[in-house]
């Protein structure tokens, strides 16, 4: 059953002046706990607009349509639950703007989804309850401060890693390698999706030092040293402090758990000296060797791993694709059987020479490798962009849809697991989206954490996304796809209500749920999504 509700679309008129030929349609369904918000769905608006200003809140169809899909959540809707039409988004601009919504919310109990860029591509931010409201931080993008001395910057949502990495190096610093590309938000992707940046030296160590967050209720907290008053201009730069850990308490939560709106993230110093190596392997046992040791010995900031399949998406654009001679050509230069190691090392002039002294020792004479030189200059340049995650070959990289998954595990087991996943996931029968005449080989990425104590291993498949039928076989083998990466002791960073109530032992999964209600006892805050 849905209630049909009529709303005033200009911002300017009271609800004594309301015209019915100026009204848009807003649908609520049954079984939100809405009772107060239906009766008084004007007045909440009128709120909305007294707290943030009239031209940013909105509930034009136009303006709440694009919160209903992602890159990935067409192939997910049997964990997220089909996209829900929300009634209504609004564009704080501050922390203080933040409070106002969150409590207006908790007044009328109308759920909250908060989204930033909106360019993630797990579903996470697709809202599943009707009538919810779009709570967009996009005009919460400054950075308040880059501390030298801390080596640490201040940010708030809207920044993305390219800006944040542009400003830094103009200190003399830069971000840890990124996630998701430069246009993504350090915050959400931190904090929110409980991602981790693709580095094996800074990697698992955690870049988040503390957090300002708006809880369920409204109220501000501040975690770390931060928790003292005044102590956000004076010393925010001390994670561990007075008692437990509450920066970790919101990392992977989704923003169920509230609100972040500063974050005092970790920044590393740019050395003297930088330099990008790239190996092929005959085979993925050498390129592991070549990876353990490399770790053992203390080398690298980024390493990466690559299967041929990955390597040819990266160095081929669209026009050498949809180029027969072309294609040949890059293909030829690029055996499916080989495997291909990045390393990026950085430092003083020395200590970079010696490092690729021992790099090349471990992979080409102790381990059959070979120096990757491909004799196109632009293939080249795609293969430095890709690894620094900026510049073209990030953007044609992916022609169609996208399905990525990733896990981590430890070293011994990726060689078991790719050998049992690869027959499922090329049982899917995927056709290259240029070339439907030939099969769409799977695209793999392994990467060391922390010098490899931690082993990241990830796929990632290009799909046309106008086929349901396509679609719908790529949705129905996400779930044996995670019964083999959990055989093989694959675990993923990415906590969602499918995931605990599938995966997680009942007494974590009941502390989970049991925060979310201590925190939000209405529910308010991304309801459906973590528990």
């Amino acid at each position: 059953m849905h209630l049909i509700l009529e709303m005033n679309k200009d911002a300017e008129t009271s609800k004594k002046s309301v015209e019915k030929s100026e009204v848009n349609r807003v649908i609520l369904t049954e079984g939100v706990k809405t009772t107060e918000f239906i009766a008084t769905l004007e007045n909440l608006q009128l709120e909305l607009r007294d707290a943030v200003g009239n031209q940013f809140v909105s509930n034009c169809p136009e303006d709440l349509i694009p919160y209903l899909r992602d890159s990935f959540s067409l192939l997910a809707e049997k964990f997220f639950g089909k996209p829900a039409m929300p009634s209504v988004v609004v564009f704080p601009a501050n922390a203080e703007e933040v409070q106002k919504v969150v409590k207006i919310a908790n007044k009328y109990k109308i759920p909250i989804m908060p989204v930033t860029f909106g360019t993630n591509m797990a579903g996470t931010t697709i809202p599943s309850i009707e009538g919810c409201m779009i709570l967009d931080l996009k005009r919460l993008d400054r950075i308040i401060e880059i501390d030298e001395e801390s080596m640490t910057a201040t940010i708030e949502p809207a920044v993305s890693f390219g800006r944040l990495d542009s400003e830094a190096k103009k200190h003399g610093l830069k971000t840890v390698c990124k996630v998701g590309g430069y246009t993504g938000s350090l915050v959400s992707n931190f904090v929110s999706a409980n991602m981790r940046p693709y580095n094996a030296r800074y990697g698992w160590t955690d870049p988040v030092v503390s957090l300002e967050v708006v809880l369920p209720n409204g109220e501000l907290l501040r975690t770390g040293s931060q928790a003292v008053p005044g102590f956000e201009k004076v010393n925010p730069y001390v994670r561990l402090s007075f008692g437990p850990d509450l920066a970790g308490l919101f990392r992977g939560s989704l923003g169920a758990y509230g609100i972040v709106t500063k974050m005092v993230v970790r920044l590393y110093p740019i050395g003297e000296r930088c330099e990008f190596l790239w190996y092929e392997f005959s085979s993925l046992e050498d390129l592991l060797n070549a990876v353990r040791k490399t770790q053992r010995n203390d080398i690298g900031n980024s390493v990466m791993g690559y299967n041929a399949s990955h390597v040819y998406s990266v160095v081929a654009d669209y026009g050498d694709r949809i180029d027969p001679e072309a294609d040949k050509r890059i293909r030829s230069m690029i055996p499916e059987s080989s495997w291909y190691l990045f390393i990026e090392i950085e430092g003083a002039a020395e200590k970079v020479q010696a490092e690729k002294n021992i790099t090349d020792r471990i992979c080409l004479k102790e381990n059959n490798g070979k120096v990757v030189r491909f004799p196109s200059e632009k293939m080249m340049k795609y293969l430095q962009d890709f690894t620094t995650h900026r510049g073209e070959a990030v953007m044609h990289q992916f022609s169609g849809g996208y399905f990525g998954f990733w896990c981590c595990m430890p070293l011994s087991k990726i060689i078991p697991f790719i050998k049992e996943a690869n027959p499922q996931l090329e049982s899917l029968g995927l056709k290259d989206l240029i070339r439907p005449d030939e099969p769409m080989t799977v695209r793999w990425a392994i990467i060391p954490f922390d010098r490899g104590t931690t082993m990241v291993c990830g796929i990632s498949i290009e799909y046309d996304p106008l086929d349901k039928a396509l679609a719908e076989k790529l949705s129905q083998s996400i779930q044996p796809f995670i019964i083999t990466m959990l055989k093989h002791g694959g675990t993923i960073p990415l906590t969602m209500q499918a995931l605990t109530n599938m995966l997680l032992m009942p007494s974590y999964a009941n502390i989970i749920r049991g925060i979310k209600k201590l925190l939000d006892p209405e529910n308010i805050l991304v309801p459906n999504k973590l528990c």
